[in-house]
C-alpha cells in the first residue's frame, strides 16, 4: 500500500488580514436652467451640475476604486427620471461605498415643507401667491420623496448638497428637535 502523503498545510488568513477594498464613489449630481416654464429659467445650475461631477471625477481617482457619474440636465430633471437615477445607485452600491448628491434648480417652501422644482412644472397663467404654492405642491418633489430616495441608497458615507432657494427648510423640523431636546 502507497504511503500516506503528507498535505502541505495552508497558511490561514482571517478578514482582519485581508486587505479591504476602496469603497466606490457614487455621484448623481442634476441641474435645471431650461426650465418648461420660460419664466423659471436659469443660467448657472446646469454648468454648476457639470462642474461638481467633473470635479469628484477627478479627484475621487486616487481616493476611491471606482467613481460612478450621473448627471441628470434640464430635460432630464423630472420625477421619473431623478426616480430612475436613484433606484439604479441603490441597486449597485453598498454599505461601504460613498454617495454624493448635489442639485441646482429653484426650490419652494410651501406650508413649511420644502419643494424642488422639477423642470416639467408649470405656473399657468395665475400669477397669486396662493396659486403658485398650488402648482409647486401639486407639481413639485416634497422632501418626503428626497428622504425616501437618500434612505434607499445603502451607502453609509452620503454627503447631499441642494444649490436651491429655500433647501434649508428640509432639515428645520429635525433642527428644532435637536434643539428642543
Amino acid at each position: 500500500a502507497p504511503a500516506p502523503q503528507a498535505v502541505p498545510e495552508q497558511p490561514s488568513t482571517t478578514p482582519q488580514d485581508v486587505a479591504p477594498a476602496r469603497p466606490r464613489l457614487f455621484v448623481l449630481s442634476a441641474g435645471v436652467n431650461d426650465y418648461a416654464d420660460r419664466r423659471l429659467r436659469l443660467a448657472f445650475a446646469v454648468p454648476d451640475a457639470s462642474s461638481i461631477a467633473q470635479a469628484l471625477q477627478v479627484t475621487g481617482r486616487g481616493i476611491y476604486s471606482d467613481v460612478d457619474i450621473k448627471v441628470l440636465r434640464d430635460a432630464d430633471v423630472t420625477r421619473e427620471k431623478l426616480d430612475g437615477a436613484f433606484r439604479e445607485v441603490a441597486a449597485r452600491a453598498l454599505p461601504a461605498d460613498a454617495f454624493l448628491f448635489f442639485i441646482a434648480g429653484h426650490g419652494k417652501t410651501v406650508d413649511g415643507r420644502y419643494y424642488f422644482v422639477p423642470r416639467d412644472l408649470m405656473l399657468g397663467d395665475d400669477r397669486s401667491p396662493a396659486a403658485l404654492d398650488a402648482a409647486v405642491r401639486k407639481q413639485g418633489i416634497a422632501q418626503e420623496q428626497w428622504q425616501q430616495w437618500f434612505a434607499s441608497v445603502p451607502a453609509r458615507r452620503s454627503v447631499i448638497l441642494l444649490d436651491t432657494c429655500e433647501s434649508g427648510t428640509i432639515i428645520d423640523d429635525e433642527t428644532q428637535n435637536l434643539e428642543r431636546g
